[in-house]
């Protein structure tokens, strides 16, 4: 993204989130700080691995500004409240930096890709900015797709269960009622046979 080459990028919260942003960012030319509350967030080796030019800082929020130098942007995890990060804000603003989140950059990748689109003297390589979109939400959309399994999951076992219970009901109701139409084998009697060996005796009128 042309408007992201060269900016001090400042990245609020080093969650799955922030650490796609970073990744974005990065990748587009950005000099990028990410900062936390925590002093060891889960995705901070991933962070230092794979981006070790990227600065990380650890503390309040509320004297965040000073410690990381001149930023031109700023860019906020979903996962933080607007009281953590209330502090950050109010110097934005007092300052007129700009700030978004994953959805801002989304957004300004699809418009430079219509501006792209526009020009037909350049052809964009649509693949490859369709796979760095996937990758800069990648953090987010894993995170609402597992929170969704698992109720998915969850609903689908009740749904068995209540399956279950029904067949195993229908079965008992059957096995009642044929209980009650077979006879008991003592009680069964067996017909007279109308073709039985015994003579018929004729009496003579007297």
């Amino acid at each position: 993204m042309k408007n992201l080459a060269g900016q001090q990028v400042l990245v609020l919260g080093l969650g799955a989130s922030g650490l796609a942003l970073a990744r974005w960012c990065v990748r587009h030319g950005s000099a990028v700080t990410v900062a936390d509350t925590r002093s060891a967030p889960p995705q901070l080796p991933a962070l230092q691995q794979e981006l070790p030019a990227v600065r990380f800082i650890a503390g309040d929020f509320a004297a965040l500004m000073d410690a990381c130098g001149p930023v031109d942007l700023i860019l906020r995890s979903p996962g933080l409240s607007p009281a953590e990060i209330a502090p950050v804000m109010q110097a934005a603003k007092e300052q007129g930096l700009a700030w978004g989140n994953e959805l801002t950059l989304f957004s300004q990748a699809l418009r430079e890709l219509g501006e792209e689109v526009a020009q037909p003297q350049e052809s964009p390589d649509l693949a490859q900015l369709g796979t760095e979109l996937d990758e800069a939400l990648a953090g987010p959309l894993q995170v609402v797709s597992e929170e969704v399994s698992e109720q998915v999951s969850e609903e689908v076992a009740v749904e068995e269960l209540a399956e279950a219970a029904e067949v195993a009901e229908a079965a008992e109701v059957v096995d009642a009622a044929e209980s009650e139409v077979t006879p008991d084998a003592e009680q069964i009697t067996e017909p007279a046979d109308d073709d039985s060996d015994t003579p018929l005796v004729l009496l003579a009128p007297p």
